[in-house]
């Protein structure tokens, strides 16, 4: 079956085990018996991190328990060229793997068969083949292609933000006049609400920033993987705030991340 290769640490001389996103959206460790290649032949490695392989796992022995599977046979289905020649798009591909990382469900060794086809998984595959076709320009369109991600990845999770009407009176954010983005809430709120509330005081800054965020919300939520290059630019502001919500839903932190500092 398919996986996406999320990491790999180099076992032994010749071995490798990998940790792979399967098709539902869970992830396993692997070990591949001379995954690292070398050897008399000086075989490459066929495994590296972001590659889509396929790959098929020996049966266990119903006596032996183990977390981890091993690779009877693997072939290699996609890999990328660009991405290896381009800093920032490595980059971004190094923080979507580390961010699957810890967010993607750990399977038990009978989930392996699940015919299910998990959103995770066509959400990490499309940020990847699309960041490989857009090389040329990832300068100028990182912080879009995070963006893109990290909202898509926001709808996969269900921590998606409510964008449509505001939290607390439901008036559609549409006719409000200002509204903020509120974390801990999963959502936005109008101006009119948050200045009732002492607790929830923010400042005309916060305000327009929460107006491009949402806007860049709305459109990626919307816009299909293909068709990115219709969506607008994406400051490194507006990123970092989306981000920060995410991170806010699963408690993570930045210092947890050590691809971050490269991206911003």
């Amino acid at each position: 079956m398919k996986a996406i290769i999320l990491n790999k640490v180099k076992f032994k001389e010749r071995d490798l085990i990998c940790h792979l996103l399967m098709p539902n959206g869970g992830q396993i460790s692997c070990l591949f018996y001379g995954g690292a290649g070398g050897g008399k032949r000086k075989k490459s490695s066929l495994l590296e991190v972001g590659y889509v392989i396929d790959v098929s796992f020996a049966k266990k022995k119903s006596e032996i328990k183990s977390e981890m599977e091993t690779a009877s046979e693997f072939q290699l289905v996609w890999n990328y060229d660009q991405l290896r020649l381009s800093h920032n798009a490595f980059y971004l591909l190094s923080f979507y793997l580390e961010l699957i990382l810890k967010v993607a469900r750990p399977l038990e060794h009978d989930e392996l068969d699940l015919e299910e086809h998990g959103e995770l998984f066509n959400v990490l595959s499309n940020a990847i083949f699309f960041l490989e076709q857009d090389c040329a320009n990832i300068n100028e369109t990182k912080f879009k292609h995070l963006s893109l991600f990290l909202t898509k990845l926001s709808h996969a999770m269900g921590v998606y933000p409510e964008v449509s009407e505001c939290l607390y009176c439901g008036i559609d954010l549409n006719e409000a006049q200002s509204y903020a983005l509120l974390k801990n809430e999963g959502g936005f709120a109008c101006g009119d609400c948050l200045s009732q509330k002492e607790e929830q005081q923010v400042d005309r800054r916060a305000l327009d920033m929460s107006k491009r965020l949402r806007a860049t919300v709305v459109q990626s939520i919307r816009t299909l993987y293909k068709d990115h290059q219709q969506l607008s630019n994406v400051g490194a502001e507006e990123s970092n705030e989306l981000m920060e919500y995410l991170f806010f839903q699963f408690h993570f932190q930045k210092h947890q991340f050590k691809t971050l500092r490269m991206l911003f």
